[in-house]
């Protein structure tokens, strides 16, 4: 009995020393650029900090380059919610309700930005766009976004419809509504959350996203992370803490809203 006791007590206390091993895998970086975007030293100071400042988030508000790539950021990541949901639901709607040749392979496609290297698409898009004459470097950054961040509405909005009850839609039809009226007013809202998960994993892919951005862009059209990577490859300083603080502060709000609407819960089953 006391040997069991003791084993039971030996695996449980490594469990949790496993857990804790995880937890500080995952969020040391994070907590560390967290706090060393407080530290009032320069450039290679070492951890930790001596003091606490504000000036670097202050540097960050006054410099004129991470202003316009945290506004180019917010108005792609946003124009790419938008454009991927109009873009994605009809084919998820058409997927899930009709039977026809070649459905397989067309999802296949469909979903297969999820696994293509994010330098592999940049090089690609940025190709495409040359050999078009297409050089305009905003709208190529809001296409390249909407490529990539499309598969993740496709699929929320296929897991959500195959689980739909289409007696609703039918009780609706029976009852004199049109097809429009049914999809407007039956069918979307009941998919709401599958539509919000969408909206939120689109928007958070396209802010962080580097690979394609950083083929995309020019002097004038450029995203935030291609701004911080710029200035990594350059020097270390804790303005570039102070930004990444502002984009998890920014994802952290992003998460709460989700919480407060939808639930988090739903929004992770709505993926597996």
């Amino acid at each position: 009995m006391i040997n069991r006791r003791f084993a039971k007590g030996v695996r449980e206390a490594a469990f949790i020393i496993v857990v804790v091993l995880v937890l500080v895998f995952l969020y040391a970086p994070t907590s560390i650029t967290f706090i060393m975007s407080f530290d009032p030293r320069g450039y290679a100071a070492n951890f930790p900090p001596v003091g606490f400042t504000l000036k670097w988030y202050e540097s960050f508000l006054s410099d004129p380059t991470l202003l316009l790539g945290l506004r180019n950021s917010l108005i792609i990541a946003a124009a790419s919610m938008v454009l991927s949901l109009i873009v994605a639901v009809p084919p998820a709607y058409i997927f899930v309700r009709h039977s026809f040749a070649g459905k397989e392979v067309l999802t296949t496609l469909f979903l297969s930005p999820l696994i293509v290297p994010g330098i592999i698409a940049g090089v690609a898009l940025l190709t495409f766009f040359s050999s078009i004459g297409f050089l305009n470097s905003f709208p190529n950054l809001i296409i390249g976004h909407v490529i990539i961040t499309f598969p993740y509405v496709f699929r929320v909005v296929i897991a959500s419809l195959t689980g739909f009850d289409r007696s609703v839609e039918e009780a609706s039809l029976s009852l004199g509504a049109s097809w429009i009226q049914t999809l407007a007013n039956v069918t979307l809202p009941l998919i709401s959350p599958a539509l919000v998960a969408g909206a939120v994993m689109t928007f958070a892919v396209s802010m962080d996203d580097l690979s394609v951005s950083l083929f995309l862009s020019d002097t004038q059209s450029f995203t935030l992370p291609v701004v911080l990577f710029s200035l990594l490859r350059a020097m270390f300083s804790p303005v570039i803490a102070a930004a990444s603080t502002v984009l998890m502060v920014g994802t952290f709000v992003v998460i709460a809203v989700v919480e407060k609407t939808v639930g988090l819960d739903k929004l992770l089953a709505l993926y597996q």
